[in-house]
């Protein structure tokens, strides 16, 4: 199995106790240890909760990603998935700027 970020919907699907994605994430801790996603997944997931005024799920959010590893993203980052996206783009291959800022950031410099 490979290194891999959960993307915002499988960590909402993984914290809502989904079957499939909870099991898929135990083979994931298995050999890495720590669930990952990055700054904007949690972003997405803390901002629902804070629309939805859910003081207690907040807490227990942060009580789990304080046991996880967040993926921070930096100026290479930004870098690279501008290039990303305008590859991408050019071909007609459109997918959500929020989904290439969740892949940019395995081209953060931190979290190599």
């Amino acid at each position: 199995m490979r290194r891999g970020l959960l993307d915002t919907d499988m960590l909402s699907y993984y914290l809502k106790g989904v079957p499939q994605v909870v099991e898929r994430a135990r083979e994931y801790l298995a050999p890495f240890g720590v669930l990952e996603f990055n700054v904007v997944s949690y972003y997405e997931i803390r901002r629902g909760l804070e629309w939805a005024a859910a003081h207690q799920k907040v807490a227990e959010f942060e009580a789990f990603v304080d046991r996880c590893r967040v993926w921070e993203l930096d100026w290479l980052a930004a870098q690279e998935v501008a290039q990303i996206s305008r590859a991408l783009r050019a071909r007609g291959e459109l997918i959500e700027e929020v989904d290439i800022l969740i892949a940019g950031a395995w081209f953060s410099g931190d979290n190599a």
